[in-house]
């Protein structure tokens, strides 16, 4: 079993800011499962993903679309053999407004053979919305005010 270091971690989080699909590509396992939870509806690049060629569609297309990555600032680091639990804080630039965005998110990866088989990500994803739309998101502060559905923000 392979035994990961952070410099290799640190490697892989530059393949991806850097959307080269010639640096990230021999990262990813054909069958890699990649999923950022998160309201899809307003951040299109959350939710699942599968394959390499729509890891390779979201990290060079689909994610520039919304904002610029500038780096992942790793604040912890737990690496297990070949399996990376990394907590960050994600800094980039919002294409539409050019406003510097920075939000914590949770990394759990597991690679094979230096190749990434799955990554989850959560994130602080009321943050990363407020920021992207641009102001505080009001959910109301008592229950009077929900909105519609079943789902409800906490």
């Amino acid at each position: 079993m392979q035994t990961l270091s952070r410099r290799f971690i640190e490697g892989f989080y530059a393949a991806y800011i850097s959307r080269e699909p010639a640096r990230i590509g021999p990262l990813l396992d054909e069958n890699v499962e990649w999923s950022i939870s998160g309201p899809v509806e307003l951040l299109g690049f959350f939710g699942p993903r599968r394959g390499k060629a729509a890891i390779l569609e979201l990290v060079t297309s689909i994610v520039p679309r919304f904002m610029d990555l500038r780096g992942f600032e790793i604040e912890e680091l737990l690496i297990h053999n070949d399996r990376v639990a990394a907590f960050n804080r994600l800094h980039a630039v919002q294409c539409k407004t050019g406003r510097l965005i920075a939000y914590r998110c949770a990394h759990f990866m597991h690679f094979r053979n230096s190749r990434l088989v799955s990554l989850h990500a959560v994130c602080d994803s009321f943050d990363a919305a407020e920021q992207m739309v641009g102001h505080a998101i009001n959910v109301g502060e008592t229950g009077e005010h929900r909105p519609a559905g079943d789902l409800i923000a906490i």
